[in-house]
């Protein structure tokens, strides 16, 4: 069904995109593959836009054969398990909840989108044509500098169901409920959820360090990532930018063992981590080469002719002259 205020949205770009005139032959593809290929894939064959193809549809009055989730959930649905603790992390992270019982989530990676679905359907046990899955662009305004910023589209993955959206308003309501309804041995899959929807990775003081980083403004959804973060072994600090508040995970033993436990989802963002440990433990190696040929003899010339500019003079001289070391070698417990 068409909440009113998509039925009043296609209504306005139904005067912009159709303006230019549909062809029979146009037409009639539309009708026998509408609900076969994607709006994409319609979209690309025609020549057209996404909004064009949209608003046709709806003007001819043509449906997706979606079928209606089950009326009820499967009774372990209303258990503690490790694919709703994710799901319950996701969508407080990043998802919504609508009043006409759509469960609704956003992203801009395809990996996570088919990932949330998969979950999805394990838990509730739908399938994946209950779903209505599109691209949209993204926009947000910056009050302070008066300006809207358009973004990269994103993938919009919406379902509709009253059973599953009434059982899931509880935690949206009250993040810290998880704590009470999840045993501990699920709390990893929520901080994992969490993350995955709003988790971010950044340098700190160039490439030296990597901090994990979790940014929200929702006072009892950073409580209940801090709770968790602490009950795992991780001590993240919390740091304040506007209207944001952000807990980080700065510690290289303790990023390495997130990233170990939490196994990130995004591949994206799984490589952006995995390079710069990558990068740390290979200035690791060429320090303790560097020891090894100093016990060996070799002056610092030919050590660094030996290196062939992997090393700079003045990076020798500090760990060699001034006892620095690199900092993945200084965390014992990252060795």
């Amino acid at each position: 069904m068409w909440s009113l205020l998509e039925i009043r949205l296609i209504r306005l770009l139904m005067e912009i995109y159709m303006y230019k005139k549909w062809a029979n032959k146009e037409t009639l593809f539309l009708k026998e593959n509408y609900s076969k290929l994607t709006i994409e894939e319609i979209a690309r064959k025609l020549n057209r836009s996404e909004e064009s193809i949209h608003c046709k549809a709806f003007y001819l009055g043509l449906r997706k054969t979606r079928g209606y989730p089950p009326k009820e959930l499967p009774s372990s649905a209303y258990k503690p398990s490790e694919g709703l603790a994710w799901i319950v992390g996701y969508l407080l992270g990043d998802g919504y909840l609508t009043t006409c019982w759509t469960i609704g989530a956003k992203t801009k990676d395809n990996d996570l989108g088919k990932f949330y679905i998969k979950k999805f359907n394990e838990w509730s046990g739908f399938n994946n044509n209950k779903f209505l899955v599109h691209r949209e662009e993204r926009k947000y305004n910056d009050i302070d500098k008066g300006k809207v910023y358009t973004c990269e589209k994103v993938i919009v993955i919406r379902v509709c169901s009253k059973v599953a959206w009434q059982f899931l308003k509880k935690f949206k309501e009250d993040p810290l409920y998880s704590l009470e309804f999840f045993p501990k041995k699920y709390w990893k899959s929520i901080l994992k959820g969490l993350w995955d929807a709003e988790g971010n990775i950044t340098p700190y003081k160039g490439d030296n360090r990597i901090v994990i980083g979790f940014a929200n403004s929702n006072e009892k959804l950073l409580k209940l990532y801090e709770t968790i973060c602490l009950s795992l072994g991780f001590h993240p600090r919390l740091t304040r930018r506007d209207r944001e508040k952000s807990f980080n995970i700065c510690s290289l033993a303790e990023v390495l063992d997130f990233v170990d436990k939490i196994k990130i989802t995004i591949a994206r963002k799984r490589k952006k981590v995995m390079n710069r440990i990558n990068k740390l433990r290979k200035k690791a190696e060429i320090y303790r080469k560097v020891i090894r040929l100093r016990k060996e003899g070799l002056k610092r010339k030919q050590i660094l002719e030996k290196l062939n500019g992997s090393l700079s003079p003045g990076t020798f001289d500090n760990w060699v002259y001034s006892g620095r070391k690199p900092y993945y070698i200084e965390n014992a417990k990252a060795k």
